[in-house]
């Protein structure tokens, strides 16, 4: 994917590579814009954390941070079609995940939430947030 998205790019600032989100290859500070999409459920808690406090690493301080994945709708028929929807083809993560207190996390791990975003009918949300450097 990183060989046909570098093909594809058109900027000269931007590049795509393969690399551990426990353990980014950038120097502290290095990214206006850090973001993750549709992965962290897929990962286990610890790795979670450390991918999160990772992406606060590398964003600066009046940077951004993007986080798009998993949610549940307010209503209620709608949250449960989705929920055992999802789960058949996502599994164990997805339902961990979704019992979760992700925000929380993200505090925790040193990102303050500035904007959220219902997105695929409530089964997504985007999350914008500031990275709080300590």
């Amino acid at each position: 994917m990183p060989k046909v998205a570098n093909k594809k790019n058109k900027y000269e600032n931007v590049g795509f590579l393969v690399a551990d989100a426990s353990n980014l290859p950038f120097k502290d500070s290095s990214f206006d814009v850090s973001s993750v999409s549709f992965a962290l459920h897929d990962m286990l808690l610890s790795i979670r954390e450390k991918a999160l406090r990772e992406m606060v690493r590398v964003t600066r301080r009046e940077g951004i941070i993007v986080i798009v994945d998993y949610a549940l709708p307010e209503n209620s028929v709608s949250r449960f079609l989705i929920y055992h929807f999802v789960k058949l083809y996502e599994g164990k993560y997805y339902i961990e995940f979704i019992k979760s207190e992700f925000e929380a996390l993200l505090v925790e791990s040193g990102i303050k939430i500035t904007e959220k975003l219902p997105v695929l009918f409530g089964a997504g949300r985007m999350l914008k947030g500031i990275p709080v450097h300590s």
